[in-house]
């Protein structure tokens, strides 16, 4: 039996997803939403460009704010991203990160495993963070980031399981 379901935009959420407020989604199209993935949109609306990926037991939540997601971005699994929160194109999310209420990332920005965003946080374009001595420490990466990134993303649509990590 096959636990996918596709839209004719080329979307694939997986059965097992919870989706709250499904009119309040927009997906641009070649999205992929694992299994136990939960978005809530209830309230407000959750936008996600084209060809964003959420691993297995994603949480977005849209209860007080609109959440963004900009196009090829990957969000890790068990990552929760917050009310309000803005990401750009070409972000990576990794394992088991938490974005708070308000943050806004970039495009083409790199967030390690297990790394906290705190609320209202804005990290520029091009940054890698990762959490050093329970400080946040944030690296410069190289313009063809851009472009490396979007690669695995593509390459992550078709084999459907992650592609290493996105780190230079």
């Amino acid at each position: 039996m096959d636990q996918w379901v596709e839209t004719s935009s080329g979307n694939r959420l997986h059965k097992t997803c919870k989706i709250k407020g499904l009119n309040q989604i927009a997906l641009a199209g070649q999205c992929t939403i694992c299994e136990q993935s939960q978005l809530n949109a209830q309230i407000n609306p959750i936008k996600v460009g084209k060809s964003c990926f959420l691993e297995p037991f994603v949480t977005i939540d849209s209860s007080k704010a609109e959440v963004r997601l900009g196009s090829y971005t990957r969000i890790g699994s068990r990552s929760t991203i917050g009310s309000g929160a803005i990401i750009g194109s070409r972000v990576d999310i990794g394992y088991d990160c938490i974005l708070e209420p308000g943050c806004v990332i970039r495009d083409c920005c790199v967030i390690e495993d297990h790394v906290r965003i705190p609320a209202n946080y804005l990290l520029p374009p091009f940054t890698r963070v990762t959490i050093e001595n329970d400080t946040l420490k944030e690296y410069e990466l190289p313009p063809s980031y851009r472009q490396i990134n979007e690669d695995k993303l593509r390459y992550l649509q078709v084999v459907g399981a992650r592609v290493g990590n996105n780190r230079n």
